[in-house]
């Protein structure tokens, strides 16, 4: 009896070794999947570097740890928006873009990357551009908010923004990864020294 036990037990331990083999494999080919797709969405090429014509400086809010580097677009072709977003989806990239439709400065980044704490910053924290010819901009958050981004347009309760924040900058980043419908937005405006 005990050998048709032990015969029992060195199957059951051989089917355990199978499926716990089975398992790391799936466990694998799904990793595997996710790191492809990551990489075929966020390839990993440094097009834009501090020699870049666009390149400025650095972005900072202090207070939630942000500071990235800071690109400066002029939104005139489809070519130019293009190779915006192309820039934007780099690691330490934020761009900033005049809205010459909607009067004002953006700065934008995902929030995967630079601006994954946008959300925690508050109404008087200081943000600043420490520009490459090393001059300061300081800034304060004066308004902080969730809104909308239709693609063309950041808006609060379906009423565009643009235009509320004169003389300031718009800081803005998506609230998901799964939702880039709706957006953090914050409203600087210039601190004089």
């Amino acid at each position: 009896m005990g050998g048709k036990h032990v015969k029992q037990n060195k199957a059951k331990n051989k089917l355990s070794v199978r499926l716990f083999a089975v398992f790391v494999s799936m466990v694998v080919v799904v990793l595997s999947t996710l790191v492809i797709h990551h990489f075929a969405l966020h390839p990993i090429n440094r097009n834009f570097t501090e020699e870049s014509q666009h390149y400025i400086g650095r972005f900072t809010i202090p207070a939630v740890d942000i500071d990235v580097g800071l690109y400066e677009f002029e939104l005139v072709t489809q070519e130019d928006a293009d190779e915006m977003k192309n820039a934007m989806d780099e690691d330490d990239v934020a761009v900033k873009f005049w809205g010459s439709s909607k009067g004002g400065w953006f700065i934008g980044d995902h929030n995967y990357q630079g601006f994954g704490t946008l959300k925690k910053c508050e109404v008087g924290d200081i943000a600043y551009i420490d520009l490459k010819d090393g001059t300061q901009q300081k800034y304060q958050v004066v308004e902080k908010f969730r809104g909308e981004n239709s693609g063309t347009e950041l808006t609060k309760n379906g009423e565009p923004i643009a235009g509320n924040n004169s003389d300031g900058i718009i800081v803005y980043t998506c609230v998901s990864v799964w939702n880039q419908g709706e957006v953090w937005i914050a409203f600087l405006q210039p601190v004089n020294s």
